[in-house]
């Protein structure tokens, strides 16, 4: 299972993104290459989370194993994605 396609959407901006983040923003990883739209700040944040999920960990507490949320680290302009796992 490992080698996972891991797509990241932005679901929701609450603020305003210093990054111009959007709704439907989207970005790729395939352990490799990075592709698309992605704040670098919000990047480095989720990193951790993308690559166990690119390796084919499961987060046990997630109702769907292949969809995780992640939060900016910016708590004044939160912009949340969703990290969904390519099988």
């Amino acid at each position: 299972m490992s080698g996972c396609r891991i797509v990241v959407t932005v679901r929701e901006v609450r603020g305003h993104c210093g990054a111009g983040m959007q709704v439907g923003d989207r970005a790729t990883f395939d352990g490799v290459h990075i592709k698309g739209k992605l704040c670098i700040h919000a990047m480095a944040s989720m990193m951790s989370k993308v690559f166990a999920m690119h390796q084919g960990v499961d987060f046990g507490w997630l109702d769907d194993p292949d969809v995780a949320t992640h939060l900016c680290p910016d708590d004044a302009n939160v912009v949340s994605f969703e990290l969904r796992r390519e099988r």
